[in-house]
């Protein structure tokens, strides 16, 4: 049997709820290689502000596409 204290504690991580999360739609662009550049070390980032969570170029996508929006918003 394994010993339970050994065990980490798994982080757990809340992010806002997203209406559009439930109902995904699927999204292909082409993305220029600097601006991949850019996109990757934003996951980078985000799993180091993360450990432990399982984030992907798509995550970080979203999260910055997000970040544009809200920031736009706010500007009105």
């Amino acid at each position: 049997m394994a010993d339970r204290s050994r065990r980490k504690a798994s982080k757990v991580v809340e992010f806002e709820p997203l209406d559009e999360v439930i109902s995904e739609e699927q999204l292909v662009v082409r993305i220029p290689s600097r601006l991949l550049a850019q996109i990757d070390e934003e996951v980078q980032r985000m799993r180091q502000e993360m450990p432990g969570v399982r984030l992907s170029r798509a995550d970080a996508v979203r999260a910055l596409i997000l970040d544009g929006l809200r920031a736009r918003a706010a500007r009105r």
